[in-house]
C-alpha cells in the first residue's frame, strides 16, 4: 500500500470516527450497558403477556363493573376498577359518590399551585438541582396528581422501594380529563421492574 492510500484511508476513518462524536467530544451511549439475550427474552415475554392480558381483558367492552359512573375502560384488566372496589378510599367518599367527588380530591390532586409544589418536592427527593420549571407541563401534571393522590388516601405511609399501586379509572380519567396529553397517548400502569429507579 502506498503512503498516499495509507493517508487516505487514515484520513477516512478519522472523519468517520468524528462523525460518530456527539457535542461533547463522547460516543454516544458508549458506556451504556447492553442487554443479555436472556434479558430480552425477559422483555419480550413480559410485553407478550401484557398484550395477551390487554385482548382478553374481561372488562373492556363496557363499564357496568363501575358503581361510580366515572370509570373508562383501561386497557389492562388491573386497571378496570372502580374506586367502589377498594376499601382503602371508603374513609373518602360519602355513600354512593365516586371518591373524585370529594371536595379534598380537587384541591390536592387537581390544583396546579398544589401540583407545582409537589413537583418541587418531587425534584428534591429525587436530589436533582436547579430551579422546577415556571410550569408544569401535562405530563408531569398527571404524574404529581397521580402521585398526590396516593399519598392523599394513604395518609404519606410509603409504598416502599419500587412499589407500585394501580389507581381506580376514575381518578385516572378524572386526572386525564384535566391534563390531557395532545396526541392522546398515556403509559398506563406497569409492574416496577427490579433493576430500575423509582417510579417517575
Amino acid at each position: 500500500m502506498s503512503s498516499s492510500e495509507s493517508e487516505s484511508s487514515d484520513s477516512v476513518s478519522s472523519s468517520q470516527s468524528e462523525a460518530n462524536f456527539d457535542e461533547c467530544g463522547q460516543y454516544g451511549y458508549i458506556l451504556e450497558p447492553e442487554y443479555t439475550e436472556e434479558e430480552l427474552q425477559q422483555i419480550e415475554a413480559a410485553e407478550n403477556s401484557r398484550q395477551q392480558d390487554i385482548i382478553n381483558n374481561p372488562r373492556k367492552f363496557d363499564t357496568n363493573w363501575c358503581s361510580c359512573t366515572n370509570c373508562i375502560v383501561m386497557p389492562l384488566p388491573a386497571e378496570c376498577f372502580c374506586c367502589h372496589e377498594f376499601k382503602l378510599f371508603d374513609e373518602k367518599m360519602k355513600l354512593g359518590e365516586c371518591v373524585t367527588e370529594n371536595t379534598d380530591f380537587r384541591i390536592v390532586c387537581l390544583n396546579p399551585v398544589v401540583l407545582e409544589t409537589s413537583y418541587i418536592s418531587f425534584l428534591r427527593y429525587k436530589r436533582h438541582r436547579g430551579r422546577a420549571p415556571d410550569a408544569l407541563t401535562h405530563r408531569q401534571s398527571r404524574l404529581m396528581a397521580y402521585r398526590q393522590f396516593v399519598c392523599w388516601v394513604r395518609k404519606g405511609q410509603p409504598l416502599g422501594k419500587k412499589h407500585r399501586i394501580i389507581l381506580p379509572a376514575c381518578v385516572v380519567n378524572i386526572i386525564r380529563k384535566e391534563f390531557p396529553s395532545l396526541d392522546g397517548v398515556y403509559e398506563g400502569f406497569k409492574e416496577c421492574e427490579s433493576d430500575t429507579s423509582d417510579s417517575e
